[in-house]
């Protein structure tokens, strides 16, 4: 298998139907955001996407963020996580029983606020790996990054190998 590094630049973008990556030995590219699909079906559907297109012994590997405990306390609209001088970034709770936040954000580019905001469903470790279960692959690494860190339950982001059994 090519090191986690060298999959790096083959990322994209998550979508039920991930381009293969037939240099990779039957592995599928990593997936930037697995989150950006904002519903469980979706997500679902590209494990057993990317299950349905590796052959025996093959790797697909996910990268994505660890959700903190939501942060917004109940009746609040939202949580500001950065306050620089050229960015407000904001965090608001769309809908907790669908695991769906937006994250909105204001950055100063030459002298004019630009507003960006996208909504994402988060994922827990366990509910991947579920996924992945779901879709006959099995949980073959797990990293807090690029540099196969040590995944702690401090880690903020997590890169995942689920291999389909040869």
């Amino acid at each position: 298998m090519a090191t986690a590094s060298a999959l790096a630049p083959a990322l994209c973008r998550a979508t039920p139907e991930p381009a293969i990556a037939a240099d990779h030995g039957g592995s599928m590219p990593a997936i930037a955001r697995g989150e950006n699909l904002t519903t469980q079906d979706e997500q679902v559907a590209v494990f057993a996407n990317a299950a349905a297109h590796l052959r025996p012994g093959g790797r697909f590997v996910l990268e994505v963020e660890v959700p903190s405990a939501p942060r917004i306390a109940p009746g609040e609209q939202g949580r500001i996580f950065d306050l620089s001088p050229g960015h407000v970034g904001i965090d608001t709770h769309d809908d907790p029983v669908g695991q769906l936040l937006s994250s909105h954000h204001c950055t100063l580019l030459d002298g004019q606020w630009v507003q960006a905001s996208g909504q994402y469903r988060y994922v827990w470790p366990s509910e991947l790996d579920l996924m992945a279960r779901l879709a006959g692959l099995r949980v073959e690494a797990r990293w807090a990054g690029w540099d196969r860190s040590p995944f702690t339950a401090a880690s903020p982001s997590q890169v995942v190998v689920y291999a389909k059994p040869a």
